[in-house]
Protein backbone atom coordinates (compact mmCIF):
# COMPACT_ATOMS: atom_id res chain seq x y z
CA UNK A 1 0.00 0.00 0.00
CA UNK A 2 1.09 3.74 -0.56
CA UNK A 3 2.82 4.75 2.84
CA UNK A 4 1.26 8.48 3.32
CA UNK A 5 5.06 9.66 4.24
CA UNK A 6 6.08 8.88 0.43
CA UNK A 7 2.94 9.55 -1.92
CA UNK A 8 5.08 8.99 -4.61
CA UNK A 9 6.42 5.41 -4.13
CA UNK A 10 5.01 2.47 -5.96
CA UNK A 11 2.59 0.42 -3.87
CA UNK A 12 4.17 -2.59 -2.02
CA UNK A 13 2.76 -5.61 -0.53
CA UNK A 14 1.46 -5.64 3.17
CA UNK A 15 1.37 -9.80 3.90
CA UNK A 16 -1.22 -9.20 6.40
CA UNK A 17 -3.56 -7.90 3.66
CA UNK A 18 -3.00 -9.74 0.80
CA UNK A 19 -1.50 -12.32 1.35
CA UNK A 20 -3.49 -15.14 2.71
CA UNK A 21 -1.28 -17.38 4.95
CA UNK A 22 -2.60 -21.03 4.24
CA UNK A 23 -0.50 -23.68 5.25
CA UNK A 24 1.22 -25.82 2.65
CA UNK A 25 0.77 -29.21 1.73
CA UNK A 26 3.07 -32.59 1.46
CA UNK A 27 3.99 -33.02 -2.28
CA UNK A 28 3.07 -36.69 -1.45
CA UNK A 29 -0.93 -35.98 -0.24
CA UNK A 30 -3.07 -37.34 -2.99
CA UNK A 31 -5.05 -35.72 -5.28
CA UNK A 32 -8.34 -37.11 -3.61
CA UNK A 33 -7.74 -35.37 -0.09
CA UNK A 34 -6.84 -31.99 -1.90
CA UNK A 35 -9.80 -32.34 -3.77
CA UNK A 36 -11.70 -32.93 -0.38
CA UNK A 37 -10.42 -30.49 1.55
CA UNK A 38 -11.25 -27.58 -1.11
CA UNK A 39 -15.00 -29.03 -1.42
CA UNK A 40 -15.13 -28.77 2.42
CA UNK A 41 -13.49 -25.02 2.63
CA UNK A 42 -15.31 -22.85 0.06
CA UNK A 43 -12.69 -19.64 0.57
CA UNK A 44 -10.00 -22.06 -0.18
CA UNK A 45 -9.03 -20.53 -4.53
CA UNK A 46 -5.49 -22.20 -3.99
CA UNK A 47 -3.47 -24.18 -2.16
CA UNK A 48 0.49 -24.44 -2.52
CA UNK A 49 2.81 -27.58 -2.32
CA UNK A 50 6.36 -26.85 -0.52
CA UNK A 51 9.08 -28.97 0.50
CA UNK A 52 11.12 -27.57 3.03
CA UNK A 53 9.99 -24.81 3.54
CA UNK A 54 9.53 -23.56 -0.29
CA UNK A 55 6.91 -23.64 -2.92
CA UNK A 56 7.39 -25.94 -5.73
CA UNK A 57 4.21 -25.76 -6.45
CA UNK A 58 0.46 -24.68 -6.98
CA UNK A 59 -3.38 -25.91 -7.36
CA UNK A 60 -5.84 -23.89 -7.77
CA UNK A 61 -9.56 -24.37 -7.05
CA UNK A 62 -11.37 -23.86 -10.40
CA UNK A 63 -8.79 -25.91 -11.98
CA UNK A 64 -8.55 -29.09 -9.85
CA UNK A 65 -12.71 -28.95 -9.14
CA UNK A 66 -12.95 -29.05 -13.28
CA UNK A 67 -10.61 -32.12 -13.91
CA UNK A 68 -12.27 -33.81 -11.10
CA UNK A 69 -15.03 -33.74 -12.58
CA UNK A 70 -14.53 -35.99 -15.46
CA UNK A 71 -14.63 -39.47 -14.68
CA UNK A 72 -10.85 -40.45 -16.49
CA UNK A 73 -9.24 -37.77 -13.94
CA UNK A 74 -11.55 -39.02 -10.86
CA UNK A 75 -10.55 -42.68 -11.38
CA UNK A 76 -6.82 -42.38 -12.48
CA UNK A 77 -5.44 -39.75 -10.44
CA UNK A 78 -7.79 -39.87 -7.15
CA UNK A 79 -4.98 -41.47 -5.62
CA UNK A 80 -1.70 -40.42 -6.66
CA UNK A 81 0.25 -37.84 -5.70
CA UNK A 82 -0.83 -33.78 -6.04
CA UNK A 83 2.03 -33.41 -7.89
CA UNK A 84 0.48 -35.03 -10.93
CA UNK A 85 -1.99 -32.17 -11.28
CA UNK A 86 -0.78 -29.39 -9.57
CA UNK A 87 0.82 -26.08 -11.38
CA UNK A 88 4.49 -26.42 -11.33
CA UNK A 89 5.65 -23.53 -12.32
CA UNK A 90 3.24 -21.16 -10.71
CA UNK A 91 3.37 -17.44 -10.36
CA UNK A 92 6.00 -16.64 -7.07
CA UNK A 93 6.35 -12.81 -6.38
CA UNK A 94 8.43 -11.41 -3.59
CA UNK A 95 6.50 -8.70 -1.01
CA UNK A 96 8.53 -6.04 -2.02
CA UNK A 97 7.58 -6.35 -5.22
CA UNK A 98 5.27 -3.38 -6.17
CA UNK A 99 1.96 -3.89 -7.33
CA UNK A 100 2.07 -2.57 -10.16
CA UNK A 101 4.88 -5.04 -11.43
CA UNK A 102 2.73 -7.70 -9.97
CA UNK A 103 -0.12 -6.81 -12.21
CA UNK A 104 1.80 -6.73 -15.52
CA UNK A 105 3.29 -10.20 -14.64
CA UNK A 106 -0.42 -11.68 -14.16
CA UNK A 107 -1.33 -9.71 -17.25
CA UNK A 108 1.15 -10.86 -19.66
CA UNK A 109 3.10 -13.89 -18.33
CA UNK A 110 0.43 -16.29 -16.39
CA UNK A 111 -2.86 -15.34 -17.99
CA UNK A 112 -4.12 -18.56 -16.22
CA UNK A 113 -3.60 -16.96 -12.69
CA UNK A 114 -6.15 -14.39 -13.35
CA UNK A 115 -9.19 -17.00 -12.18
CA UNK A 116 -6.93 -18.79 -9.41
CA UNK A 117 -3.66 -17.29 -7.40
CA UNK A 118 -0.22 -16.79 -6.76
CA UNK A 119 2.57 -17.66 -4.07
CA UNK A 120 3.90 -14.71 -2.35
CA UNK A 121 7.14 -14.71 -0.84
CA UNK A 122 9.78 -13.02 1.49
CA UNK A 123 13.27 -13.35 1.50
CA UNK A 124 12.90 -16.35 -0.77
CA UNK A 125 10.63 -18.00 2.39
CA UNK A 126 6.60 -19.14 1.29
CA UNK A 127 4.42 -16.33 3.11
CA UNK A 128 1.24 -17.08 1.54
CA UNK A 129 -1.37 -17.30 -1.24
CA UNK A 130 -2.57 -14.34 -2.78
CA UNK A 131 -6.41 -13.89 -4.77
CA UNK A 132 -5.35 -11.98 -8.20
CA UNK A 133 -8.90 -10.60 -8.09
CA UNK A 134 -8.06 -8.61 -4.63
CA UNK A 135 -4.37 -7.56 -5.94
CA UNK A 136 -6.34 -5.70 -8.94
CA UNK A 137 -9.08 -4.67 -6.62
CA UNK A 138 -6.32 -3.18 -4.27
CA UNK A 139 -4.10 -1.69 -7.50
CA UNK A 140 -7.43 0.26 -8.70
CA UNK A 141 -7.84 1.50 -5.59
CA UNK A 142 -3.99 2.74 -5.46
CA UNK A 143 -4.92 4.82 -8.64
CA UNK A 144 -7.58 5.83 -7.36
CA UNK A 145 -5.98 7.18 -4.75
CA UNK A 146 -3.28 8.63 -6.89
CA UNK A 147 -5.75 10.41 -9.04
CA UNK A 148 -6.69 12.12 -5.99
CA UNK A 149 -3.49 13.20 -5.14
CA UNK A 150 -2.35 14.21 -8.73
CA UNK A 151 -5.89 16.48 -8.54
CA UNK A 152 -5.00 18.32 -5.31
CA UNK A 153 -1.51 18.72 -6.91
CA UNK A 154 -3.20 20.17 -10.11
CA UNK A 155 -5.46 22.39 -8.11
CA UNK A 156 -1.92 23.79 -5.88
CA UNK A 157 0.25 24.05 -9.38
CA UNK A 158 -3.12 26.01 -10.86
CA UNK A 159 -3.16 28.22 -7.61
CA UNK A 160 0.70 28.79 -7.95
CA UNK A 161 0.04 29.55 -11.52
CA UNK A 162 -1.99 31.96 -10.97
CA UNK A 163 0.28 33.61 -8.48
CA UNK A 164 3.02 33.33 -10.83
CA UNK A 165 0.79 35.06 -14.04
CA UNK A 166 0.26 38.25 -11.09
CA UNK A 167 3.27 38.14 -10.23
CA UNK A 168 4.17 38.35 -13.88
CA UNK A 169 2.02 41.09 -15.11
CA UNK A 170 3.12 43.12 -12.07
CA UNK A 171 6.70 42.93 -12.93
CA UNK A 172 6.24 43.68 -16.26
CA UNK A 173 4.10 47.11 -15.11
CA UNK A 174 7.46 47.92 -13.18
CA UNK A 175 9.34 47.19 -16.03
CA UNK A 176 7.75 49.05 -18.60
CA UNK A 177 7.72 51.89 -16.39
CA UNK A 178 11.36 51.93 -15.82
CA UNK A 179 11.80 51.46 -19.91
CA UNK A 180 9.28 54.68 -20.16
CA UNK A 181 11.85 56.48 -17.41
CA UNK A 182 14.93 55.15 -19.78
CA UNK A 183 13.53 56.60 -23.01
CA UNK A 184 12.81 60.16 -21.22
CA UNK A 185 16.31 60.27 -20.32
CA UNK A 186 17.55 58.73 -23.78
CA UNK A 187 15.59 61.61 -25.59
CA UNK A 188 16.80 64.54 -23.35
CA UNK A 189 20.24 63.07 -24.34
CA UNK A 190 19.01 63.06 -27.70
CA UNK A 191 18.34 67.18 -27.59
CA UNK A 192 21.61 67.73 -26.62
CA UNK A 193 22.88 65.99 -29.92
CA UNK A 194 20.18 67.71 -31.72
CA UNK A 195 20.81 71.40 -30.08
CA UNK A 196 24.82 70.49 -31.83
CA UNK A 197 22.70 68.82 -35.41
CA UNK A 198 20.34 72.68 -34.99
CA UNK A 199 23.74 74.87 -34.68
CA UNK A 200 25.24 73.17 -37.47
CA UNK A 201 22.67 73.01 -39.85
CA UNK A 202 20.71 76.47 -39.76
CA UNK A 203 24.59 78.12 -39.78
CA UNK A 204 24.27 77.82 -43.51
CA UNK A 205 21.53 78.75 -44.97
CA UNK A 206 21.60 82.13 -42.75
CA UNK A 207 24.83 82.37 -43.43
CA UNK A 208 23.68 82.54 -47.37
CA UNK A 209 20.85 84.58 -46.23
CA UNK A 210 23.26 87.35 -45.24
CA UNK A 211 25.39 86.73 -48.14
CA UNK A 212 22.58 87.40 -50.46
CA UNK A 213 21.22 90.34 -48.70
CA UNK A 214 24.58 91.90 -48.86
CA UNK A 215 24.53 91.44 -52.63
CA UNK A 216 21.56 92.63 -52.38
CA UNK A 217 21.75 96.06 -50.79
CA UNK A 218 24.77 96.15 -52.83
CA UNK A 219 23.06 96.24 -56.34
CA UNK A 220 20.88 98.63 -55.00
CA UNK A 221 23.45 101.28 -54.29
CA UNK A 222 24.93 100.58 -57.32
CA UNK A 223 22.42 100.11 -60.09
CA UNK A 224 19.20 98.82 -60.49
CA UNK A 225 19.21 95.10 -61.21
CA UNK A 226 16.99 91.80 -61.00
CA UNK A 227 16.86 90.57 -57.85
CA UNK A 228 14.44 87.35 -58.57
CA UNK A 229 17.28 84.98 -58.63
CA UNK A 230 18.98 86.45 -55.07
CA UNK A 231 15.39 86.44 -53.38
CA UNK A 232 14.13 83.04 -54.53
CA UNK A 233 17.70 81.52 -53.30
CA UNK A 234 16.22 83.69 -49.68
CA UNK A 235 12.96 81.74 -49.87
CA UNK A 236 14.98 78.52 -50.54
CA UNK A 237 17.47 78.89 -47.26
CA UNK A 238 14.21 80.13 -45.05
CA UNK A 239 12.37 77.32 -46.20
CA UNK A 240 14.88 74.62 -45.31
CA UNK A 241 15.14 76.37 -41.85
CA UNK A 242 11.29 75.74 -41.70
CA UNK A 243 12.03 72.55 -42.53
CA UNK A 244 14.48 72.11 -40.16
CA UNK A 245 12.37 73.17 -37.07
CA UNK A 246 9.23 71.08 -38.29
CA UNK A 247 11.68 67.84 -38.14
CA UNK A 248 13.06 68.81 -34.95
CA UNK A 249 9.66 69.59 -33.28
CA UNK A 250 7.74 66.39 -34.63
CA UNK A 251 10.74 64.11 -32.90
CA UNK A 252 11.19 65.94 -29.71
CA UNK A 253 7.24 66.79 -28.82
CA UNK A 254 5.34 62.94 -28.18
CA UNK A 255 1.61 65.16 -28.42
CA UNK A 256 -1.12 63.11 -27.47
CA UNK A 257 -3.24 61.49 -30.06
CA UNK A 258 -6.37 62.87 -31.53
CA UNK A 259 -7.65 59.74 -33.11
CA UNK A 260 -11.46 59.11 -34.73
CA UNK A 261 -12.19 56.36 -37.25
CA UNK A 262 -12.12 57.00 -40.76
CA UNK A 263 -11.90 55.08 -44.29
CA UNK A 264 -8.21 54.54 -44.64
CA UNK A 265 -8.49 55.01 -48.37
CA UNK A 266 -10.71 57.91 -48.27
CA UNK A 267 -8.10 59.71 -45.99
CA UNK A 268 -5.20 58.22 -48.09
CA UNK A 269 -7.20 59.81 -51.53
CA UNK A 270 -7.53 63.08 -49.42
CA UNK A 271 -4.38 63.30 -48.14
CA UNK A 272 -2.41 62.61 -51.83
CA UNK A 273 -4.73 65.05 -53.75
CA UNK A 274 -3.59 67.71 -51.01
CA UNK A 275 -0.21 67.08 -51.80
CA UNK A 276 0.39 66.77 -55.51
CA UNK A 277 3.68 65.11 -56.44
CA UNK A 278 6.55 66.94 -57.69
CA UNK A 279 7.32 67.74 -61.51
CA UNK A 280 8.75 65.17 -63.01
CA UNK A 281 7.03 62.08 -60.60
CA UNK A 282 3.90 60.43 -60.88
CA UNK A 283 2.12 58.82 -58.42
CA UNK A 284 0.28 55.27 -59.37
CA UNK A 285 -2.88 54.88 -56.54
CA UNK A 286 -3.63 50.97 -56.01
CA UNK A 287 -6.32 51.40 -53.22
CA UNK A 288 -7.80 48.21 -52.41
CA UNK A 289 -8.79 48.74 -48.90
CA UNK A 290 -12.07 51.18 -49.41
CA UNK A 291 -14.25 49.44 -46.48
CA UNK A 292 -11.49 48.80 -43.83
CA UNK A 293 -11.46 51.44 -41.29
CA UNK A 294 -8.78 53.14 -38.89
CA UNK A 295 -8.87 54.74 -35.74
CA UNK A 296 -5.88 57.66 -36.32
CA UNK A 297 -5.03 61.35 -35.84
CA UNK A 298 -5.19 62.39 -39.58
CA UNK A 299 -2.60 64.78 -38.71
CA UNK A 300 -0.09 62.87 -37.19
CA UNK A 301 -0.63 60.32 -39.73
CA UNK A 302 -0.59 62.68 -42.84
CA UNK A 303 3.41 63.41 -41.76
CA UNK A 304 4.20 59.55 -41.92
CA UNK A 305 2.50 60.10 -45.86
CA UNK A 306 4.95 63.07 -46.62
CA UNK A 307 7.70 62.04 -45.12
CA UNK A 308 7.90 58.38 -46.76
CA UNK A 309 6.67 60.08 -50.08
CA UNK A 310 9.40 62.76 -49.86
CA UNK A 311 11.68 59.86 -49.55
CA UNK A 312 10.98 58.21 -52.39
CA UNK A 313 11.06 61.11 -54.50
CA UNK A 314 14.43 62.21 -53.38
CA UNK A 315 15.40 58.28 -54.19
CA UNK A 316 13.97 58.93 -57.77
CA UNK A 317 15.94 62.01 -58.33
CA UNK A 318 19.36 60.96 -56.86
CA UNK A 319 19.40 57.80 -59.35
CA UNK A 320 18.93 60.72 -62.64
CA UNK A 321 15.79 58.44 -63.73
CA UNK A 322 14.08 59.35 -66.49
CA UNK A 323 10.71 61.08 -66.23
CA UNK A 324 8.73 58.34 -67.12
CA UNK A 325 10.73 56.00 -64.85
CA UNK A 326 10.05 58.47 -62.13
CA UNK A 327 7.06 56.85 -60.36
CA UNK A 328 5.81 56.27 -56.68
CA UNK A 329 3.41 53.50 -56.19
CA UNK A 330 1.03 53.86 -53.23
CA UNK A 331 -1.09 50.24 -52.45
CA UNK A 332 -3.45 49.52 -49.59
CA UNK A 333 -4.82 46.44 -49.02
CA UNK A 334 -7.13 44.93 -45.75
CA UNK A 335 -6.23 41.91 -43.68
CA UNK A 336 -8.12 40.54 -40.94
CA UNK A 337 -6.87 42.19 -38.02
CA UNK A 338 -5.03 45.64 -40.31
CA UNK A 339 -4.58 48.20 -42.36
CA UNK A 340 -1.89 48.07 -44.59
CA UNK A 341 0.20 50.72 -46.90
CA UNK A 342 2.58 50.19 -48.89
CA UNK A 343 4.80 53.24 -50.92
CA UNK A 344 7.03 51.49 -53.39
CA UNK A 345 9.73 53.32 -55.76
CA UNK A 346 12.16 52.26 -58.31
CA UNK A 347 15.15 54.07 -56.88
CA UNK A 348 18.62 52.97 -56.46
CA UNK A 349 17.87 51.36 -53.04
CA UNK A 350 19.35 51.42 -49.87
CA UNK A 351 22.94 49.56 -49.48
CA UNK A 352 22.40 47.09 -46.83
CA UNK A 353 25.22 48.41 -44.61
CA UNK A 354 22.96 50.91 -44.42
CA UNK A 355 19.26 49.68 -43.60
CA UNK A 356 20.49 48.62 -40.11
CA UNK A 357 20.57 52.11 -39.27
CA UNK A 358 17.45 54.09 -41.12
CA UNK A 359 15.48 54.44 -38.46
CA UNK A 360 18.39 55.89 -35.89
CA UNK A 361 17.88 59.67 -35.23
CA UNK A 362 19.75 61.64 -36.74
CA UNK A 363 21.25 59.28 -38.90
CA UNK A 364 21.41 60.37 -42.94
CA UNK A 365 23.23 59.67 -46.07
CA UNK A 366 21.95 63.37 -47.52
CA UNK A 367 24.15 66.40 -47.35
CA UNK A 368 21.35 68.23 -45.57
CA UNK A 369 18.64 67.59 -43.55
CA UNK A 370 18.39 66.22 -40.01
CA UNK A 371 17.85 63.00 -40.36
CA UNK A 372 14.75 62.66 -38.62
CA UNK A 373 12.37 61.86 -41.11
CA UNK A 374 12.18 57.68 -41.10
CA UNK A 375 13.01 58.26 -37.21
CA UNK A 376 9.46 60.69 -37.05
CA UNK A 377 7.62 57.71 -39.06
CA UNK A 378 8.41 55.32 -36.82
CA UNK A 379 7.56 56.73 -34.33
CA UNK A 380 4.62 58.42 -34.90
CA UNK A 381 3.27 54.28 -36.57
CA UNK A 382 3.87 52.96 -33.14
CA UNK A 383 2.41 55.75 -31.21
CA UNK A 384 -0.92 53.94 -33.06
CA UNK A 385 0.41 50.60 -32.41
CA UNK A 386 1.45 49.70 -35.94
CA UNK A 387 4.77 48.77 -37.03
CA UNK A 388 6.43 49.97 -40.47
CA UNK A 389 8.89 47.63 -42.16
CA UNK A 390 11.33 48.65 -45.26
CA UNK A 391 12.53 46.56 -47.49
CA UNK A 392 15.40 47.52 -50.60
CA UNK A 393 18.11 46.13 -52.75
CA UNK A 394 20.12 47.96 -54.33
CA UNK A 395 18.94 48.85 -57.73
CA UNK A 396 15.82 47.58 -57.15
CA UNK A 397 14.05 50.38 -55.25
CA UNK A 398 12.71 50.81 -51.98
CA UNK A 399 9.57 49.33 -50.20
CA UNK A 400 8.42 50.55 -46.82
CA UNK A 401 4.91 49.15 -45.44
CA UNK A 402 2.83 50.27 -42.84
CA UNK A 403 0.93 48.24 -40.68
CA UNK A 404 -2.17 49.91 -38.82
CA UNK A 405 -4.72 48.19 -36.36
CA UNK A 406 -8.16 48.29 -37.53
CA UNK A 407 -10.77 49.95 -35.77
CA UNK A 408 -12.68 48.08 -33.27
CA UNK A 409 -16.24 47.82 -32.16
CA UNK A 410 -16.18 50.05 -29.72
CA UNK A 411 -14.05 52.86 -31.62
CA UNK A 412 -16.37 52.27 -34.08
CA UNK A 413 -19.65 53.10 -31.79
CA UNK A 414 -18.19 56.21 -30.29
Amino acid sequence: MNSPDSANEPSRWVAMELAVPIAPLSPDISCAEVYELMERDETLFAVPIATGGTPIGLVGRISLLRQFARPYYREVFAQKPITKLMDAAPLIVDAAVPIETISMLIATEKKAALNAGFIVTQEGLYLGTANTIDLLRHSADHARQRAQELGVAHREIHGLNRDLERRVHERTAELRAAQTEILRKERLSALGQLTAAVAHELRNPLSSLRNTLFTIKESLVQSAEDFERPVKRMERSIARCNGIINDLLEYSEVRDLRCRPISGDEWLEETLDDRPPARGFTVVRNLHAAACRINIDTDRMRRVVINLLNNAAEALAESGSAANECVVTVMTRATQNAYELVIADTGPGIPAEIMPKIFEPLFSTKTFGTGLGLSTVKQIVEQHGGTITIDSEPGQGTRAAVHLPRALAKELAA
